[in-house]
């Protein structure tokens, strides 16, 4: 039987780890795990941040649909020395997955995970750094000059956060986006998720250039599980980026 596609099983899975460690989602998302988990890696669920995290944290996920490993390829293609740097994750998740697998891979590099959300449960390891915070451009605790790279993956409004510190730094970042970001704030002006990715795509195309950071790549996965662009720069001096 296929990773994941026994209902009974991925539930009785779900049920342990939701009795081990008590309080880590709210009740809303906990019984949104229950209803939706037994249908294990479908199309629908990988699509959601929460399921597809308890999935792959549960080893749930095979790895030809596996969004973390498909991302992780991509940034090996892009930066084929990753294990070496510093890098930041913005909008980890409750359950940091992708910065998980990124810190299992570092050799002289760290990941570092920015996000309020990130589980209680979850521990510093000497490959990766905890930050219960959101990514701040002026975060006086945190030296962004020291950092080689960030990634994202559907991190919403984090987006703009993650494009705000490269503007100023001029840092290298692979960024996956989403269906949207601040929709239903105060200032949201936005009237889609196509006009809040386009206008994002083009607030990072415009400070890729100014800060002499090359250009914006824009590409997609492929995969019927995650249907958005993911862009990144690509330095015009093709040192370590294809």
């Amino acid at each position: 039987m296929a990773t994941g596609s026994n209902p009974i099983h991925n539930c009785m899975l779900l049920n342990k780890h939701l009795t081990t460690y008590p309080g880590e989602f709210d009740k809303y998302q906990e019984r949104y795990l229950r209803n939706s988990f037994g249908m294990g890696p479908t199309d629908r669920n990988l699509d959601n941040d929460l399921i597809r995290e308890m999935l792959d944290e549960l080893g749930l996920i095979p790895d030809d649909r596996n969004l973390y490993l498909d991302f992780i390829k991509l940034l090996e293609e892009v930066h084929p020395d990753f294990r070496d740097k510093t890098i930041v994750e913005i909008g980890s998740g409750i359950l940091p997955r992708l910065g998980e697998r990124i810190s299992k891979q570092m050799k002289n590099g760290r990941i570092i995970l920015f996000d309020p959300l990130i589980s209680k449960y979850k521990q510093d390891t000497d490959k990766m750094t905890i930050v219960r915070d959101k990514a701040k451009v002026r975060d006086k605790t945190f030296n962004w000059g020291e950092v080689d790279l960030f990634v994202a993956l559907k991190p919403c409004g984090g987006a703009n956060d993650l494009i705000d510190i490269v503007r100023v730094y001029g840092t290298d970042f692979i960024l996956g986006l989403c269906e949207g970001g601040p929709h239903g704030d105060e200032f949201d002006f936005y009237e889609s998720d196509d006009e809040w990715i386009d206008s994002t795509i083009l607030y990072a195309e415009r400070q890729v250039e100014e800060k002499g950071m090359g250009q914006l790549v824009k590409t997609r996965l492929d995969k019927p599980y995650y249907d958005y662009p993911i862009i990144y720069n690509r330095r015009n001096n093709n040192s370590g980026v294809k």
